[in-house]
């Protein structure tokens, strides 16, 4: 069975498939933003920090803190990764003409051509590279992540723009 069928059954009349592709191995970390992991450590520190005074106290009030603070640090530093880990052999990309829909495990995502922004090409030393649309607002934003192919992957978005 091709694993880009699902798309199919969101797809309209004389729409038609320009691009399609899935992410690479590799590169879980390049799917976070460096600032959530710059916020994710810095808890880590202060979880430690607060540990290690705890130790040094010999306080268990101030460990039970320190224990409390840093599950939501490792939360912080290490969802999107293992989210992205997680997925990746369950994720793939379409680019029609008219949208982009995006399927990772069970769910699928349509993003129509009305709510596209221009991509941005982030490439990574792997040679892969990621295509970021960002919106106003930021639950608007998403991405195609960790592609080999990212260069054709925006050529269509740009041509899916033009027609």
């Amino acid at each position: 069975m091709d694993e880009y069928n699902f798309c199919r059954a969101f797809m309209q009349e004389g729409e038609r498939v320009l691009w399609q592709g899935k992410p690479q191995k590799g590169g879980v970390f390049a799917a976070a933003e460096p600032i959530v992991l710059i916020i994710g450590a810095a808890w880590l520190f202060l979880a430690g920090d607060c540990l290690f005074a705890a130790w040094q106290n010999r306080s268990w009030a101030l460990a039970a803190l320190a224990v409390v603070l840093v599950i939501p640090g490792l939360l912080i530093l290490a969802a999107k990764p293992l989210r992205t880990a997680r997925l990746r052999d369950k994720t793939w990309y379409v680019v029609t003409n008219r949208q982009i829909l995006v399927k990772e495990g069970d769910r699928v995502v349509c993003h129509p051509l009305e709510k596209l922004t221009v991509p941005h090409l982030r490439m990574h030393r792997s040679g892969a590279g990621t295509l970021l649309f960002y919106s106003r607002r930021l639950r608007g934003s998403f991405a195609l992540e960790n592609l080999a192919d990212a260069e054709a992957a925006r050529d269509a978005v740009m041509q899916m723009a033009q027609s």
